[in-house]
């Protein structure tokens, strides 16, 4: 994947200048990360759609 360095999962330098130069528009919310209690977060997203 262009912009990772290779194993370790992180952003190299150029991928962060990237995104940087790009506005808000221009970048798409790929997912949302929940933590918590496994019940809690359950009732938190319970009927909410996975994908569009």
């Amino acid at each position: 994947m262009p912009g990772r360095r290779p194993g370790t999962g992180r952003p190299s330098a150029a991928g962060r200048r990237g995104r940087r130069a790009a506005t808000a528009e221009e970048l798409s919310l790929v997912g949302v990360a929940v933590y918590g209690p496994r019940g809690q977060v359950d009732k938190t997203v319970k009927g909410l759609g996975l994908h569009p």
